[in-house]
């Protein structure tokens, strides 16, 4: 045997152990808990200092940020994942900057699997990112930190569509050099059908990368800042997007009212995040190649069920009682992008394949015996698909807003398909004009409410002192913010939704301290 057989049979058995060594598959642990709605669990998990390097690591440490920041907001642990999520996005900026892959990192994904690529963002993830840090920095108490995160958000929905477009040109020419013409494999019968269930998630409201979520934020944020100019452009924007939504109806009346966001007698918004986006797994199909008929393995998106319809808020004394209405459907995001993404994952499987056959040959023309062995475990070691994706994220978001009962409490409860409620939560709220609960549910045993403070405090008249309430979950936080905008007349509510409970503050007895009542809002 020559040495440089010997390198390459040395090499060919060293792939299954590189493979089995991928560290991304360690976050399986990870998930395992958080699917199950132990949060907590989850956080203390993947914070563990034996995953420090996968953090650190250049090939899945962009996607190791990702799900601690996210799991670490959605327990309340805001300042962790501001620096969690403030470490990615600085990590994905730099691969941004270098636009493409290295020739290294190409010839990586040809010649092995497609994960020995260093993890890239995809364009949703990038624009989620933005905004997950605007309601960290919301939680955090810095409204206009908040709104530049929100902003950047919507600068990343521009570059998406930019960049898709880049890429698919560039994508095209690299495979017509290669002898590959995409058009040609993309229409073929078993991609299409791979194509086809995803095809059916997409509608149109959520072409070029557009997300309602993102608008509504926004405009949330722009108003409680006084820019009602750019505040009533994204919360129309959002309407268009989503006109059933009779929420962000009522707000855009309210804004073109010239109304304030917050309220005298307080007012809440829910910002309610449920079930699981859509994972990869993989599949497998026949596609015809320069080679002929080739098995080859593709990822496709597995969408997890949601059997949380709504969360429910009520409040007996007041007659309170409303459910969140659906603003921004992640699994639509989610589709269209990997639509886009597809093409390239074909292509470049149908690359590997044809330049791993070309090379074993030549190995067997030379030694048969050998180049049959080395083959055969060169292309099961290198087959698999690139599962890798943002796994934390929910499959959708929904919203609620309702003004403050005068007893400053509500109910929550997650309701299901055939009207049952679960995981009834008793929510104190703030003596302030202006709060959000970020309400985060994976199923329907697992819900997290944290109630964050934007406004002033409430008159004494509305808010009289009152001992606190029996048996309110202390897991439910409570975060100050800064001064919101002046009160506001009431304006008419919408049938439908409302949110969760959070314990409040005792109010002030210093006069000096209780703003001007400028009369009450109407339930």
């Amino acid at each position: 045997m020559t040495l440089l057989r010997a390198r390459l049979l040395a090499a060919a058995l060293a792939l299954p152990a590189a493979g089995c060594a991928s560290s991304y598959r360690q976050l399986d642990g990870v998930m395992q808990r958080y699917h199950s709605g132990d949060l907590d669990a989850a956080a203390d998990y993947i914070c563990s200092p034996e995953f420090d390097d996968d953090r650190d690591g250049s090939r899945h440490g962009v996607l190791w940020l990702l799900e601690t920041g996210k799991i670490l907001h959605d327990v309340g642990r805001f300042e962790e994942s501001e620096a969690a999520f403030a470490q990615a996005d600085e990590r994905i900026r730099m691969q941004d900057q270098q636009a493409d892959l290295s020739l290294s990192e190409e010839v990586a994904g040809i010649l092995t699997t497609q994960q020995s690529r260093p993890f890239r963002a995809r364009h949703w993830q990038k624009i989620l990112l933005e905004s997950y840090r605007a309601l960290n920095q919301m939680a955090l108490g810095d409204m206009d930190e908040a709104l530049v995160m929100a902003r950047r958000s919507y600068a990343r929905q521009a570059d998406a569509v930019f960049e898709n477009g880049a890429e698919i040109e560039k994508r095209a020419a690299g495979a017509e050099e290669e002898g590959v013409d995409e058009s040609e494999v993309m229409a073929q019968d078993e991609v299409q059908g791979l194509l086809a269930p995803i095809r059916s998630r997409i509608t149109p409201a959520y072409a070029d990368y557009a997300n309602p979520f993102t608008s509504y934020l926004a405009a949330i944020l722009q108003w409680a800042d006084g820019d009602r100019t750019r505040a009533i452009v994204d919360l129309r924007k959002a309407q268009g997007m989503v006109p059933d939504n009779a929420y962000v109806s009522a707000l855009v009346t309210e804004l073109d009212g010239g109304l304030p966001l917050d309220a005298p007698e307080g007012r809440v918004y829910v910002i309610f995040e449920n079930g699981m986006a859509p994972e990869r797994i993989e599949t497998g199909i026949f596609i015809i190649t320069t080679n002929g008929y080739s098995s080859i393995r593709l990822p496709t998106l597995y969408y997890n069920p949601t059997p949380v319809l709504a969360l429910e808020v009520s409040d007996a004394s007041s007659g309170l009682n409303l459910s969140t209405a659906p603003l921004a459907d992640v699994d639509a995001m989610v589709s269209v992008d990997f639509a886009d993404e597809l093409p390239g994952i074909v292509v470049r499987t149908v690359l590997s394949i044809v330049t791993k056959e070309v090379v074993t040959k030549q190995i067997r023309d030379s030694d048969q015996d050998l180049g049959f062995l080395i083959g055969s475990i060169w292309k099961a070691a290198t087959e698999g698909a690139d599962l890798r994706t943002w796994r934390t994220v929910g499959s959708r978001f929904e919203v609620a807003h309702f003004d403050r009962p005068a007893d400053g409490r509500v109910h929550l409860n997650l309701l299901d398909g055939n009207g049952g409620r679960h995981l009834d939560s008793v929510v104190e709220l703030p003596d302030t004009t202006l709060s959000f609960l970020f309400v985060r549910s994976v199923n329907l045993a697992s819900l997290r409410v944290h109630v964050v403070e934007a406004g002033r405090p409430l008159p004494r008249a509305v808010a009289p002192p009152r001992p606190p309430a029996a048996g309110v979950s202390a897991a439910i936080e409570n975060t100050p913010a800064p001064d919101a905008p002046a009160d506001r007349q009431n304006a008419p509510e919408p049938d439908g939704p409302a949110d969760h409970e959070t314990p409040s503050e005792a109010p002030s007895n210093d006069p000096a301290e209780a703003p001007d009542d400028e009369g009450g809002r109407t339930a």
